[in-house]
């Protein structure tokens, strides 16, 4: 497969000119075995040729010149022919991690709060004002995957809630927090995400009741004197 292709040792020189020609075949670089560009209608891209340790022949794609210099393709180049060295196959594991990366974007609170959730909401009768509600109040949360929203998160998003200009009533948060914890029911019982990871958190109650609360948003009446 390499032998009747192009061979000369692959510099930022030669790329710069290779970039510049565009040439029709592969050009496979003398110093890294398997470590080749090839042109196409995106300029060039680095490519690495490896067999598995099975024997099974693999193509793997570093990246396009411009995206990545010659020095840091090469450098990926080594690393994963490193893997292949120890009986691995690093554009497989390349795959994987893109298929985790897809899952975990998935189960973000955004993905599930705009998907699913908002299926199922829809057939309630103030479904809208549940997802308004989780969207408007978690608005920071939405890029989290459910799964790593922690006890923490809830007890400092709770002390914003309370010590901002206008303190927010115990019972608006609860109904917040009861929303958000819905959905995370949702995702559980079908099995989206493992567990409801806030399944055994409540709010902790203030000392001051709602109405304490409300007052300390109003601005101080002035005391008259004589």
């Amino acid at each position: 497969m390499e032998g009747t292709e192009t061979r000369i040792k692959l510099t930022a020189k030669s790329i710069e000119k290779l970039a510049r020609e565009q040439p029709s075949g592969d050009v496979w670089d003398t110093e890294l075995g398997g470590f080749h560009v090839r042109s196409g209608k995106r300029g060039l891209t680095f490519r690495l040729y490896y067999r598995t340790k099975t024997g099974k022949r693999r193509m793997m794609t570093l990246g396009t010149y411009g995206a990545l210099t010659l020095a840091q393709a090469r450098r990926d180049a080594v690393e994963a022919l490193g893997i292949v060295a120890q009986g691995g196959d690093p554009r497989a594991a390349i795959e994987a991690a893109k298929v985790e990366s897809q899952r975990q974007q998935q189960q973000t609170l955004r993905a599930y709060l705009h998907g699913p959730y908002t299926a199922y909401q829809k057939r309630r009768k103030d479904g809208a004002g549940t997802l308004r509600r989780i969207e408007k109040d978690f608005s920071s949360w939405l890029a989290k995957p459910m799964g790593d929203i922690t006890r923490a998160d809830v007890e400092r998003w709770q002390a914003e809630q309370e010590s901002a200009d206008k303190p927010r009533a115990f019972s608006t948060l609860k109904r917040s927090f009861d929303a958000l914890c819905g959905l995370l029911a949702h995702a559980a019982e079908r099995d989206v995400i493992p567990t409801n990871p806030l399944a055994r958190v409540n709010l902790q109650r203030p000392a001051l009741n709602d109405d304490d609360l409300a007052e300390q948003g109003k601005p101080t009446p002035l005391l008259r004197t004589g």
